[in-house]
């Protein structure tokens, strides 16, 4: 059997070779180089499926590697049925050429493929001229889709979509038309736009459409279309130009037009684009600094009561709630300083101040990290005069958080901070590290705020991505420049120029831009338990819906005042009925449909309650929310997280004040 097959073959390929090297003539020889070469497939077979003749796009298109692979095959081998090709040598039969039929076929691989092309019988040969057409279907299905969502979207869409000629005639609306002007779209086809606008708008529609016309694309102009009860809808439009005809989106703002008034203070006074952000952020920040203020208050109560008991092993457990505290107010931190410095709401003031000092100050604070972590942290100052006149805080949290990075994406070798003056006498610093580099590609977007260069659950490194685009920022609040240069793996080096470096003589307060100020519970002053004595205990409400701030504020003030809880507007009041308070600590944010803010102004208008110094307490910090609460009435302000010291502190002032 084999040795038949191999006779056929062998027979074929005479066959085919007689055909097209058999004369030596050049127009053979051209027909050869033609049907050989062909970018089309093209085959002979019988009618029983042998194989005559097959080219080489042919055997492309059926996946084979060789002719003599594929003339093993019978042509009935190359249908997905057997019944496929019978009822394709039946219509030969009868009709002997079919054109631009489409067949499918079935490769070598076993997949299924859509050809297109000629088919001829002639006697009992079948000839086929042909193309994959399988991308080419797929490309038209993919046609048929779009076009059947634009169909679907043009129809269905709630905004006003049509399509008109260069005179404005329209030539196809959607359904909603009718719906907001009540006009039947048939009977607004080969009509102009004009004749439906109002007079007083004809000047700017006829402008709005030569603009189009001439630049291709109008966005966002206004004009009144009558609808079909004689009354006007404000209609803002959207419209390009493609072949000759405008494409064009609209929508109805009547209803925005008409309390537009109501909204014009709103407008002058909303906030940029980032103010749905920021709001997000200040809520964020209220959640985490609300809860952080039970854990570090009552750790600072713990930590008192039995500090003559715990050892050292008790105390390595304070400072590990310590400084997971830090790091979340790290995290808070910079995120209210992006927010402040985005909203120009930071504080900068230039004073003198010793760069050498600064950083070693700040080295001292990262040795224990680095030596945990066998990294070698080494300052080198080769100049002598290293005063320049900057902004502390901005410098510091600065120069802060490179050396943080540069220590915290290090985990071998060595960071080096290198002090020196550059060939134009600027102080130069460069932060050094062996640590794990930065990708040529993320170096462009290292700035981007909440950018990292691994995301993800695999991420190897904490943080949220604002560091160095708020070192940026620092830095160009005190006109100091920022280099960069790293490898991938081997190291990164941040260099930091000042150019207010020069011995310019500045005076402490000589230099004054802005009025400086820093919140924040890790820069507080030390306890002071000073309370002015009375003749009477003092009574004090707290109004406060977290049990633990609750428990946290009663145990602080318990030796020194009277205090009574309420953890909501309701219960506030009926213990003001009850009983009386000389001050009331009122969290803004409380449960119910009565917030803090809404109770003080409720406070303030009792004329037996308004004199009751009220003081804020509230996770929430911005100085957005700081007016809030003075202009609902409170008479001061303390931000969560806080210590004891600074409540007793706040309170005494203003009882203090209560009674002078």
């Amino acid at each position: 059997m084999k040795a038949k097959k191999k006779q056929i073959i062998a027979v074929n390929k005479k066959k085919q070779i007689s055909k097209l090297s058999g004369s030596s003539s050049v127009s053979e020889k051209k027909y050869k180089d033609l049907v050989e070469n062909a970018l089309m497939g093209i085959y002979e077979t019988n009618l029983t499926g042998e194989i005559l003749f097959i080219n080489q796009a042919f055997l492309q298109i059926l996946e084979y590697n060789s002719l003599a692979e594929l003339y093993e095959h019978n042509a009935y081998d190359f249908y997905p049925r057997k019944e496929d090709r019978n009822e394709l040598i039946k219509i030969l039969n009868t009709k002997r050429v079919l054109l631009n039929k489409e067949i499918n076929f079935v490769t070598k691989n076993g997949k299924l493929i859509s050809v297109i092309g000629n088919i001829f019988l002639n006697e009992d040969i079948i000839t086929g001229i042909v193309m994959d057409n399988t991308e080419l279907k797929k490309a038209q299905l993919l046609i048929n889709k779009k076009n059947t969502e634009f169909e679907n979207y043009f129809n269905n869409s709630l905004d006003l979509f049509c399509i008109a000629d260069l005179d404005s005639s329209f030539e196809r609306l959607n359904k909603n038309w009718n719906n907001v002007l009540g006009y039947d779209t048939k009977d607004m086809i080969g009509k102009t736009i004009l004749e439906y606008t109002h007079a007083d708008d004809l000047n700017v529609t006829i402008n709005s459409i030569e603009f189009l016309i001439k630049h291709g694309k109008i966005d966002g102009f206004i004009n009144k279309i009558r609808a079909i009860d004689g009354s006007y809808k404000y209609i803002e439009w959207k419209a390009s130009l493609f072949d000759n005809k405008i494409y064009a989106s609209a929508r109805d703002i009547t209803e925005s037009k008409i309390i537009q008034k109501e909204l014009v203070m709103a407008k002058e006074s909303a906030e940029t684009s980032n103010k749905l952000k920021d709001a997000f952020i200040a809520n964020i920040s209220h959640e985490i600094r609300t809860p952080l203020n039970g854990i570090v208050g009552m750790t600072e109560l713990l930590q008192e009561s039995y500090s003559g008991l715990i050892g050292n092993k008790e105390k390595e457990y304070f400072q590990a709630i310590n400084q997971a505290s830090r790091r979340i107010v790290k995290t808070i931190d910079m995120i209210l300083n992006y927010s402040r410095i985005q909203a120009g709401d930071l504080p900068v003031t230039f004073v003198n101040i010793d760069l050498q000092k600064t950083i070693e100050s700040i080295l001292n604070s990262h040795k224990p990290i680095a030596e945990n972590k066998s990294v070698n942290l080494i300052f080198e100052c080769n100049c002598r005069d290293t005063e320049i006149a900057a902004d502390l805080y901005c410098l510091t949290e600065a120069i802060l958080s490179i050396v943080d990075n540069s220590v915290k994406f290090t985990n071998e070798g060595f960071v080096k901070i290198f002090l020196q003056r550059d060939i134009d006498d600027n102080l130069r610093l460069d932060i050094q590290d062996t640590g794990i580099g930065i990708s040529k590609e993320y170096l462009n977007f290292i700035y981007e705020p909440y950018s990292q260069e691994e995301f993800g659950y695999s991420r190897s490194y904490e943080g949220i991505g604002l560091g160095l685009s708020l070192v940026k920022k620092f830095l160009s609040l005190i006109d100091a420049k920022l280099e960069v240069v790293s490898e991938k793996n081997k190291g990164t080096t941040f260099s930091i120029i000042f150019s207010n470096s020069k011995n310019k003589g500045y005076k402490s307060d000589s230099v004054k831009m802005f009025n400086n100020s820093k919140s924040g519970f890790m820069h507080r002053e030390e306890k002071n338990n000073r309370i002015v004595k009375h003749n009477n205990i003092h009574k004090i409400l707290i109004i406060e819906d977290d049990a633990i701030n609750q428990l946290y504020t009663r145990n602080v003030l318990k030796n020194r005042f009277v205090t009574d809880i309420a953890f909501n507007a309701g219960a506030a009041l009926n213990k003001l009925k009850e009983d009386k308070f000389d001050l009331i600590l009122m969290d803004i944010s409380l449960k119910g449909d009565t917030n803090g803010l809404d109770l003080t102004k409720m406070l303030k208008n009792i004329s037996e309650y308004k004199n009751i110094p009220i003081i804020a307490v509230t996770g929430f910090t911005f100085e957005e929310d700081k007016k809030n609460c003075f202009n609902a009435g409170c008479n001061d302000f303390l931000a969560k997280p806080f210590t004891a010291a600074e409540l007793l502190k706040i309170i005494e002032k203003n009882l203090l004040q209560q009674t002078t």
